[in-house]
């Protein structure tokens, strides 16, 4: 039974609170007057069941998501299959699946699912096993919906589970020559689309560091074969594979003044937008970028472009810093707490809402590929506002329940 009155962490409520505030503002001054004022409205019934979702999820007890993860791993993977059969594709991808008027994107819900179910396995000790069966047992739990997501096809959201997989077997001691070489094909991959050069130098000091490390041959031989056929892999998937969009994006990365009026668009406003802003912003509902309409849909991925503009440097940096105190204070609970399941699962809700954060900042700054990746609790989406929210109600819980293991925090 849990106890009466449960202890509760503000600095988690007060960011994530300031994180909806600001985006619920943003949404409504780029919906209000653009003829979709509905979707400020139907954002604010999705904030307000998901606060409902969050708070149930506070009073759980936290064996009870060790025991579900199970389930709910399995329905989120039968989900993404019928996704696959009867969902109905928006934007080029087909992750949507529609119950009469109310759409679900079943990939966002699975974020949390598979954390859960990577933690609850993680937190099983290792002994007896031989030092690779967890991490392959823990990489396929991931796998296995980044193939169902890649066949939809959403890139994006598979950036998000590939990004968590190495810093969560990490973080639970994987062995550091394990996590360099399940690390270096990463490495690899985006050295042989740079430079082809830069590729078999990383190759080559990867093989003195593993003969210093005075590895077996399974590993030496293991390393090589993972990392030719990343290298090689990404070169083919970029030009046989991915298709003509997606390769445009890419180009755009480089330079999006090639095609300024077209997939370059949306960067360029982007930009505009956020310098335009300026240190103090132009006030709210007083955007150029964003009252005219220059950036298409703004209220979704390009969100941050809105505050920049209307909150300038100050209002921009204000939601960075808010996002950083939250991170830091899930990540010092993570460290601190005696449970492993509790402090895997922490670790990989810092994680998803980090690379979250790096890549729709990044995107809207161009300095990544647009593809497609929400700013949590901030952007519009009731499918990601719940999965959010279901990261913070379960981060809560751990806290609550965990209270008397940690130290004074």
């Amino acid at each position: 039974m849990l106890k009466r009155s449960l202890p509760i962490d503000w600095t988690i409520i007060i960011c994530v609170l300031i994180l909806i505030t600001a985006g619920s503002l943003a949404i409504f001054s780029t919906t209000i007057n653009s003829g979709v004022s509905e979707n400020f409205y139907r954002q604010m019934i999705w904030v307000v069941i998901s606060l409902a979702m969050a708070v149930s999820f506070f009073f759980i007890n936290l064996r009870m998501f060790q025991i579900i993860s199970i389930l709910l791993y399995g329905i989120s993977l039968i989900l993404l299959v019928l996704v696959l059969l009867v969902g109905r594709e928006v934007y080029g991808s087909q992750s949507w699946l529609y119950i009469g008027p109310i759409g679900i994107q079943p990939s966002e819900f699975t974020k949390y699912t598979t954390v859960l179910m990577v933690a609850n396995y993680l937190s099983i000790g290792k002994a007896g096993r031989h030092i690779w069966v967890q991490p392959i047992v823990g990489v396929l739990i991931i796998l296995v919906p980044v193939g169902l997501i890649l066949m939809q096809p959403d890139t994006g959201t598979a950036l998000v589970f590939l990004g968590m997989t190495i810093p969560l077997l990490f973080w639970v001691g994987l062995d550091e020559l394990v996590t360099f070489v399940l690390i270096s094909p990463v490495i690899c991959a985006v050295l042989a689309f740079i430079n082809f050069y830069f590729f078999v130098g990383f190759i080559i000091i990867g093989i003195l560091f593993i003969f210093a490390k005075r590895s077996n041959l399974f590993n030496s031989l293991l390393y090589i074969s993972m990392n030719l056929a990343s290298g090689f892999g990404t070169v083919y998937f970029i030009e046989n594979v991915l298709l003509p969009h997606q390769r445009k994006r890419l180009e755009i990365l480089l330079d999006p003044f090639i095609d300024p009026k077209g997939a370059g668009y949306n960067v360029i406003q982007s930009e505009v937008a956020i310098g335009s802003g300026g240190w103090f912003g132009k006030g709210f509902m007083e955007g150029t970028q964003t009252q005219l309409g220059f950036l298409p849909k703004q209220w979704t991925d390009f969100i941050f472009c809105v505050i920049a503009e209307e909150y300038g440097f100050i209002g921009g940096m204000i939601l960075i810093i808010t996002f950083a105190v939250l991170l830091g204070r899930l990540l010092t609970i993570a460290g601190q707490t005696k449970n492993r399941f509790a402090s895997v699962f922490l670790m990989g809700t810092v994680l998803v809402i980090g690379i979250h954060l790096f890549i729709n900042l990044g995107m809207t700054m161009g300095l990544l590929p647009i593809i497609g990746i929400p700013l949590p609790f901030v952007s519009y989406g009731g499918s990601s506002m719940l999965t959010f929210m279901a990261f913070t109600g379960t981060a809560l819980a751990i806290y609550a329940q965990q209270r008397d293991e940690l130290p004074s925090i």
